[in-house]
């Protein structure tokens, strides 16, 4: 059985210019092989940033760490599981709200719909629901993050992903 993997890999800053651009060249032929062969079903840019997201397919973890360990940017990026980031939104704990919180949990769905609709940006779409649950993720680390906060998060996440079919 086949599992998906939302992954964000962001190239580290203090990479010198000269070898990014010898690795990137790489780094694409890697990605196309792996789209050959279904393995990457989705990768794109990020907005703003050195670095990409991917959607890949695997039957184990295993091949979740070949994948990743075999790309050509390995040791010169930092990369999050997106999935795993949205599971620890069920290790909220505090009690006490904040406006920030309430208004990223509230934003999940209506921001990624905008992006949808904006002639299905799905790209945008993605780099939305990224940065609001990044956003949500240093809440929990700051315990700013409620238990109510993260359960609307959490549903407003699972109505996303019946579009999307990669978070949970």
């Amino acid at each position: 059985m086949l599992m998906k993997f939302l992954i964000i890999q962001k190239v580290k800053r203090e990479v010198p210019l000269e070898k990014w651009s010898k690795l990137l060249p790489l780094q694409f032929k890697y990605f196309e092989k792996l789209e050959r062969q279904k393995t990457i079903e989705v990768d794109y840019h990020l907005i703003g940033h050195q670095g990409s997201m991917l959607i890949v397919s695997v039957d184990s973890d295993e091949a979740l760490s070949k994948v990743i360990g075999e790309d050509p940017l390995f040791f010169h990026s930092e990369r999050e599981i997106f999935n795993g980031m949205v599971r620890n939104l069920e290790n909220a704990e505090s009690p006490h709200s904040s406006e920030r919180a309430q208004a990223l949990a509230a934003s999940i769905v209506s921001g990624f719909e905008a992006c949808m609709d904006n002639d299905l940006g799905v790209k945008a779409a993605f780099d939305s629901l990224y940065n609001t649950v990044a956003a949500l993720h240093k809440l929990i680390k700051q315990e700013r993050l409620s238990v109510k906060d993260a359960k609307t998060a959490l549903n407003g996440l699972s109505k996303v992903d019946s579009v999307l079919q990669v978070i949970f």
